[in-house]
Order: C-alpha cells, then sequence, then structure tokens
C-alpha cells in the first residue's frame, strides 16, 4: 500500500472503529452516566449557589468579577488563521519569550532582535487563540456567579465565531506538513494535543453561559456540534498516530470526558474511561508500579496527572468514581519517593526544576478525591517528613534512591539505571544525582526549554549528565538493570549496569552512601580502546584545581561545545577538589586511579542558560577502565583518604572492572568496601581477606 493511501486508511480506521472501541473496552461496572441540569462540569448549580452566600468568598467573587469586566474592556478578536508551536514564540538566541508590538512584529526583549516572520507570528495567534479559551471558560465562571448577561453574551460572541472558523482552517503540524500529511497536527492549533487542551477550555465555559437567554437551541447545537464535538471526533480520527501511553493521550481522554459530559455524549464518556486508550488503559500501561508516569520526567508526571484530574471530575459528575483504585491513587503518592530531603524534585530526562510544594493544588485535590489524610496534609504544604524517608528502588521505573541522615546532615543521592522514558527520555544510563550539605549539588540539567537550540545540543545529550561518554558519543537509547540493592544501619547501596548503552561495551555503576561520604565506582568494560570521559556536573566553587591550565583546543564530542572555560590537568594517582558550597561548607570529591589520563574542569549549563554550573571530566583511553570517587561530606571527622584494593579469586588477581575494593581511612577509624561486577559473580572473590558474594562492607580497627 502506498504511504499515501496508508494515511487515509488509518484515518478511516479511526472515524470508524471509535464506537466499536468503546463498545469492547466497556466496563460492565460502568453505568450508565447520569447528565444533571447545567452547569455540571466546573460547578453546579448548589454549588455556585453556596459560594455567593460564603462571606469568605466575597474577595474572590469580587476579583473574578473584575477580571471579566476588563477582558470585556480588551475584547480581543478572535484570529482567522491558524496557530503554530507556542515554543516558537521566542528568541532562538537566548530562548526568551517574545513581547509583541503589533499582530505581525514581536521583539525578544533580551537581545532586541524583531521577527515579523509567519511561523512567529502564527505561534503569537497561538497565545490569542489559549488566551480566548480562558477568557470563555473566565466568562462561563463570571456569568455563573453574577448572572450578568453580558459575559454569558461575550462567551457566546467567541464561540460562535470559533464555530464558524474551525471547519475552514486547515490541518497542519509545526514541522510544516498540511492536509492528511499533518497525522499529529491540528486545525486551530498545530498538535492535537493543543486542541484537547483548548477544547476542555471551551466546553467548561460554554456548560456555564449555556443557560443564559442570549443563547438559542440554534446556537447550542452549532457550538456542541460545530466545535466541541468535532474537535473531539478529529481527535479521535487522529490518535492513533500518537503513542497510546503518552500524555498526548491522557489529554485526549480528558477532552472526550469534558466534552461529553457537557454535550449529554456517553459514547464520548466511555471513551475517556473504557476506550481502548482510555484512563483504565492507561493506567495499566503508562504507570509504573512505583506511582511514576512511564517517561521518567516529572513535569509530565504532572502534566498527565492535571488530564487525569479534568478526567475524573468528569467522570464524577456524571456518577462514576474510581476512587477505590490503588493503581489510580499512586500517581499522587509516587513523586514523594523521588524527592530529596528539603521536597525539591530531580530534573530527570524533559523536566524542569521544581518541588512537591510546587504542585501542592494536586494533592489537595486528592486529599478530597480518595479522602485520605496523608495527602490532604500535602496539600496544605505539610511536607515534614520528607527528609525522613527510607531509601528505596523503584524498580518498575529504574532508579535507585539512597538516603542518610536527617535534618541538616540528609544526604541523598540517585542512580537512573532503568526504562529510557520513551519521547521524552535522555541517553543517560547511570546517571547519579546528589544532594548534601541541604542543596542538590550533582544536577542533570532536564530540558532547559523546547525552545532554545540547547534543548537538543546540550540537554540531550550523554555529556550534559553525571555519567560515562565514550569517544565523545551520546548513549543508546536502552534500558539497564539493577543488579543488587542493600541498606543497613551503616550504609545503603546499589548496583546497576547497562550493557547497550554503547556497542561491545559494558557499564556497571556502583554507590556506595554512609552518612559521611558517598563511594562512587563506576567500571567499563570493552575489548578495543576507546576514550572514555566520567563527567560530574556540581554546584560550587572549585578549589583544588590551581595548576590546570587553559587547554588551547575546545573539546570534539556531542554536547562538548557547551562547555567553557576548559583547563586541563595531567592525571594522576589520587587528587582532591572541592566543591565550596554558598555557606562555606564544602563537599570535598577525592578522584583515585587516574595515572596516564586528564583532568579537565570547565562550565557546563545548568537549569537555565544562563546557569553556569562546573563540570569536572576524567578522560582515559583505554579498552576497559575503573573511576574510583569518594565524595565527601565533611560531617564524620573527615577528610578521608583513598585507597585502591585488588580483587582476587582463587589465589588470582581480578581485572577491577571485574571485581575492585576500596579502603577509606579518617580521622574515627577505616572500612573496608568491595564490590563484584561480574553479571554472574562466584561468590569466592575476596578483597583484603573479606569475601564478595556481590559486595562487602567491614569496618576495621579505628584510629588510636
Amino acid at each position: 500500500m502506498k504511504p499515501g493511501m496508508r494515511l487515509v486508511a488509518a484515518a478511516c480506521f479511526g472515524v470508524f472503529s471509535m464506537a466499536a472501541l468503546i463498545a469492547d473496552g466497556a466496563s460492565p461496572a460502568l453505568r450508565a452516566p447520569v447528565f444533571g441540569p447545567r452547569p455540571r462540569f466546573l460547578f453546579t448549580h448548589e454549588e455556585l449557589d453556596a459560594w455567593r452566600a460564603d462571606p469568605a468568598k466575597s474577595n474572590e467573587l469580587a476579583q473574578i468579577a473584575a477580571r471579566a469586566e476588563a477582558l470585556l474592556s480588551a475584547r480581543r478578536a478572535v484570529p482567522d488563521r491558524e496557530g503554530q508551536w507556542i515554543f516558537y514564540y521566542a528568541c532562538p538566541a537566548d530562548g526568551a519569550r517574545l513581547r509583541p508590538e503589533s499582530p505581525l512584529a514581536h521583539r525578544c526583549p533580551v537581545c532586541g532582535k524583531m521577527y515579523t516572520d509567519e511561523r512567529t507570528v502564527a505561534a503569537w495567534r497561538t497565545l490569542v487563540f489559549n488566551e480566548l479559551d480562558s477568557e470563555v471558560r473566565d466568562m462561563g465562571i463570571a456569568y455563573g456567579l453574577t448572572g450578568d448577561e453580558r459575559f454569558a453574551a461575550r462567551a457566546r460572541e467567541i464561540l460562535l465565531r470559533l464555530a464558524a472558523l474551525y471547519p475552514s482552517f486547515e490541518r497542519h503540524d509545526r514541522w510544516g506538513r498540511t492536509g492528511l500529511l499533518a497525522v499529529v497536527g491540528g486545525r486551530r492549533y498545530s498538535q492535537l494535543l493543543d486542541e484537547a487542551c483548548g477544547v476542555i477550555q471551551l466546553a467548561a465555559g460554554y456548560d456555564l453561559a449555556a443557560p443564559a437567554a442570549c443563547f438559542s437551541d440554534g446556537d447550542r447545537r452549532l457550538i456542541e456540534e460545530k466545535l466541541l464535538r468535532l474537535i473531539a471526533r478529529e481527535t479521535g480520527l487522529f490518535q492513533h498516530f500518537i503513542d497510546e501511553r503518552c500524555n498526548h493521550q491522557t489529554w485526549f481522554n480528558a477532552a472526550y470526558a469534558a466534552v461529553g459530559l457537557v454535550t449529554g455524549d456517553e459514547e464520548l464518556m466511555r471513551e475517556a474511561i473504557c476506550g481502548s486508550r482510555g484512563l483504565m488503559f492507561q493506567l495499566a500501561s503508562s504507570v509504573t508500579d512505583d506511582g511514576l508516569w512511564y517517561e521518567g520526567a516529572i513535569a509530565y508526571h504532572f502534566y498527565a496527572l492535571s488530564a487525569i484530574q479534568t478526567t475524573l471530575d468528569a467522570a464524577r459528575r456524571a456518577g462514576w468514581d474510581f476512587s477505590s483504585n490503588g493503581r489510580l491513587k499512586s500517581l499522587w503518592e509516587g513523586p514523594s519517593k523521588i524527592s530529596y530531603p528539603d521536597g525539591s524534585l530531580p530534573v530527570f530526562h524533559d523536566s524542569d526544576r521544581a518541588s512537591l510544594a510546587n504542585y501542592r493544588s494536586f494533592f489537595e485535590w486528592a486529599g478530597r478525591y480518595f479522602k485520605d489524610p496523608v495527602l490532604a496534609a500535602m496539600g496544605r504544604g505539610d511536607f515534614a517528613s520528607e527528609d525522613r524517608k527510607p531509601s528505596a528502588v523503584l524498580a518498575d521505573t529504574g532508579i535507585a534512591v539512597l538516603r542518610r541522615n536527617s535534618g541538616k546532615d540528609a544526604v541523598c543521592a540517585m542512580m537512573d539505571w532503568g526504562k529510557h522514558g520513551g519521547a521524552h527520555g535522555h541517553p543517560d544510563k547511570l546517571n547519579m544525582v546528589l544532594y548534601a550539605l541541604g542543596r542538590e549539588l550533582a544536577l542533570d540539567p532536564g530540558r532547559i526549554s523546547y525552545s532554545v537550540p540547547e534543548y537538543r545540543t546540550w540537554c540531550r545529550t550523554t555529556a550534559a549528565h553525571n555519567t560515562v561518554v565514550v569517544n565523545g558519543a551520546d548513549q543508546d537509547e536502552s534500558d539497564g538493570a539493577l543488579l543488587h540493592f542493600e541498606e543497613t544501619g551503616s550504609f545503603v547501596s546499589c548496583l546497576a549496569a547497562a550493557d547497550r548503552a554503547y556497542p561491545g561495551l559494558r557499564l556497571s555503576r556502583w554507590l556506595l552512601l554512609t552518612d559521611g561520604w558517598l563511594l562512587d565506582v563506576f567500571a567499563v568494560e570493552g575489548r578495543k580502546s576507546s576514550e572514555i570521559d566520567l563527567l560530574f556536573h556540581c554546584r560550587g566553587e572549585v578549589g583544588g584545581a590551581e595548576d590546570f591550565a587553559p587547554l588551547e583546543k575546545p573539546l570534539e564530542g556531542s554536547g562538548y561545545g557547551h562547555l567553557k572555560n576548559i583547563r586541563s590537568a595531567p592525571g594522576r594517582k589520587e587528587a582532591a577538589f572541592e566543591f565550596r558550597q554558598p555557606d562555606g561548607r564544602s563537599l570535598r570529591v577525592t578522584a583515585a586511579g587516574d595515572e596516564g589520563g586528564v583532568f579537565l574542569l570547565g562550565e557546563g549549563i545548568g537549569y537555565t542558560l544562563n546557569d553556569r554550573v562546573p563540570c569536572l571530566m576524567r578522560r582515559r583511553k583505554a579498552a576497559s577502565t575503573v573511576f574510583v570517587t569518594l565524595y565527601d561530606f565533611g560531617t564524620d571527622g573527615g577528610p578521608n583518604r583513598l585507597d585502591l584494593l585488588h580483587g582476587e579469586e582463587s589465589g588470582k588477581e581480578l581485572p577491577p572492572w571485574q571485581a575492585i575494593g576500596v579502603r577509606v581511612s579518617g580521622e574515627r577509624g577505616s572500612c573496608v568496601a568491595g564490590v563484584d561486577f561480574r553479571q554472574n559473580p562466584s561468590g569466592r572473590a575476596k578483597v583484603a581477606g573479606h569475601q564478595i558474594r556481590r559486595m562487602a562492607f567491614c569496618f576495621e580497627e579505628p584510629r588510636r
């Protein structure tokens, strides 16, 4: 079949199959939905009456009315042409959001450059459409609370104009494709996702305003059929070109639920919940057993969760309740498992810097829906227990969370070894982040912004992460495996491996965390010589590199061009660096076994383009090697000394990438730790006389 015919066939399949999918996926536990009188989505008449009668709500009511009056005065026109991807409304040079000087001219507030091209102008129209969607919702709420017909009339005006325009808009996507070729595009917007998000707002405002006398029966039929249901139908037509697990589908489902509830469409309601791509399907396929969204990015976890809450709100209005579903509830419990001691969250994959406190409204919602006191407390901002949580293995997600201590001495290290994360995953297998000294130290930059080239040329490179880069190339997309996890009263430890990150190479990383330090042993095993770099991106003012000299030539490799102010020094048997923090404390980093290699010190990009973060790189030329690092928090009488020990088996010395030992010595004594990296350890390997089954740890006599 020709490609064009294949597209047509897929589209036809979508339109003819929706009813069948609903029937096939329908749950016998779902009775017929109840469609009460309008309004029935955001608020009911009883809820609006209670709001008006509550003296505590008087200020909020006045603010809503004032905003509606301001919107009436502004009377923004509805664009008569399509929009484009919102991230195109930014300056490519610095990522700054543009500012309109006229509908056809848009200036960067940072560099001053003016943009007049059609793509930028169309992206601005998307902003206008977004504002109009919100205006319809806000006008509906204002009418529902005040009864002022002017607000309902404005909502009607926008809705009728959109209903007239929408069928004439050309289907398009953000890559320039149009018509049937724009299979993941939209009409008003450049992607189905935005169409779904927009129609939810329109449906919510329409539901509140439609009872007003200014709406005729003909108006209601036109808005429901030529706008709300049309958007929902076209979304259903093309949804099969989208990964059914991803957050886009979650918003499609929310749109079906919202439009279905508002228009009284039972088929759409059932599609949202039990269709072949509905909520029940996504709970089974898109939610890990750890309660985290499969894409591995906390930003997309809550983005999907927002859509799920919309779906559940609509379902609840129709008489469907899912509060007893434990897997559903886990979505609000999961993020706490990977939070740092201060409640902030690691920025894995396509995510942004955030904390649990940023998502209080989600926990507040969940506390009400599930009637759960712990979630309700989080909704009130009670995150006091975050620094006292136990270590954990999020096996389905593929993250090991190592924790020690509490309060100001709390430390936490995490290693990402598992699922790649789909379209929002990064090539960063065995990436490590670290929280100590009251803040995040070793970081993952996340996504910065989709608007800037650095998203591709930095964020989505292996070099931007705290892991190994081989021959300057990015890792392949792959999943790793956890080989060992152990927690005792003295330490917590994990060992993970990745066999497919680079062809012909096996990567293994062992972390061992105590109250006072983190031991990090990274082994690379291969057959032919390669250039192997271990990168460490850490906040602080770096000390211990006074003898480093400026590098004459720029580094070559994926992402390496963004490393600035690079200095270098020959490697040595042991080197110590300090990353000094603003409060005077320091993270002391001891690197061992680098003789014959090179140290490189520069600055990479953090959470924004202007956020420069020190990067320590250790480079070796070898087929196989082991990087040993001790991160000393300075809380147990340090500094500590690091000595490497050979692993042996049956009287023969083992290569260090198969088994290795380390002695850590300080003022309070010393300890020996060892690990067997092999896929199938024999259990007979030893380090300093101590047997290693998978790993070993023991205290030696304290110093006198």
